[in-house]
């Protein structure tokens, strides 16, 4: 979710400013280049909540289960439980040890 909202930032950021002038993360760089990218983190993100929990009837509310996953916890939020500074900053390393935290 963290690496999504991170892609979907920057994307915000260009198209408002036309470019991107902040923090270059090259990590999130590189998985902008690859053509479907987004559907396969949205798909990720449905597969993993189905497979943790999904009892909250809130998400009834919501336009869609998706939106509703995502907008549960701030992005902020889920940065610091995971110990990352920011979506921006998000790195492998870090992929790397939120995932040894989930097994």
């Amino acid at each position: 979710m963290i690496i999504y909202k991170a892609m979907q930032q920057m994307k915000s950021f260009e198209k408002f400013f036309g470019s991107y002038e902040g923090q270059k993360n090259e990590f999130i760089q590189e998985l902008m280049k690859h053509e479907g990218i987004n559907d396969l983190l949205r798909e990720s993100i449905l597969e993993l909540e189905k497979i943790i929990r999904l009892d909250d009837p809130a998400a009834e509310e919501y336009r869609s289960l998706f939106d509703y996953i995502l907008n549960r916890e701030s992005v902020e939020f889920k940065c610091m439980r995971y110990g990352i500074k920011g979506p921006e900053d998000i790195g492998l390393r870090d992929i790397e040890a939120v995932i040894s935290r989930v097994k």
